[in-house]
């Protein structure tokens, strides 16, 4: 069977991307892992796969040795 329970990844994943839409964030905005993994309680590992899903809505993108970094609309 398998387990349907939503990971918090996809929740913090969901919750910067209304961010991001709502412009709250501005585009080439850096996005730290340290400060998001702490502000929702989580390993930073945790935060890595959330940027990925963002990085796979077109929502952010990655620079390698620079971080993750909010993307223009």
């Amino acid at each position: 069977m398998l387990d349907q329970t939503p990971k918090k990844s996809d929740d913090i994943a969901h919750q910067l991307a209304s961010r991001i839409v709502r412009c709250e964030v501005s585009p080439g905005e850096k996005l730290r892992q340290d400060l998001v993994a702490r502000e929702f309680g989580v390993s930073q590992v945790t935060v890595r796969e959330a940027f990925l899903r963002l990085e796979g809505q077109g929502l952010v993108f990655s620079l390698p040795r620079r971080g993750t970094c909010v993307a223009s609309m």
